[in-house]
């Protein structure tokens, strides 16, 4: 069901791919319409969120991994940050203000815990 969503990655938002899957999901419906919404990326969708339950109802606790994980997920949140292109367009509608604040401490609330010139 999910082959005509293998479509090609755009570099304007993924140009790094550390933080996507090479499986990620990726398509446009611009001549299949609605109609690519129910026979492809419902029954996709379906079946990625059955295999992500059943992941985690098996999964076990390793506290011993929290702080690695934190880490990686500042790297991720603070790479984010410096890219996400809603930025502009809270900026335009609501300010500058409202729109740092919003990217780096909500959407990307622990951006902060990783320093924006460090490799992620």
């Amino acid at each position: 069901a999910a082959s005509g969503l293998a479509g090609t990655v755009s570099e304007r938002w993924y140009e790094d791919s550390r933080y996507f899957s090479p499986q990620m999901l990726y398509s446009r419906f611009e001549d299949e319409g609605l109609d690519a919404v129910s026979t492809s990326l419902f029954p996709a969708f379906a079946d990625y969120l059955e295999a992500y339950v059943d992941i985690v109802a098996s999964a076990a606790a390793d506290e011993a991994a929290v702080p690695d994980t934190r880490r990686a997920h500042a790297r991720y949140d603070a790479w984010n940050a410096q890219r996400d292109p809603a930025h502009n367009l809270f900026k335009s509608y609501f300010g500058e203000t409202f729109a740092d604040d919003y990217v780096h401490n909500f959407l990307f609330a622990l951006a902060a815990e990783h320093p924006a010139d460090d490799d992620p």
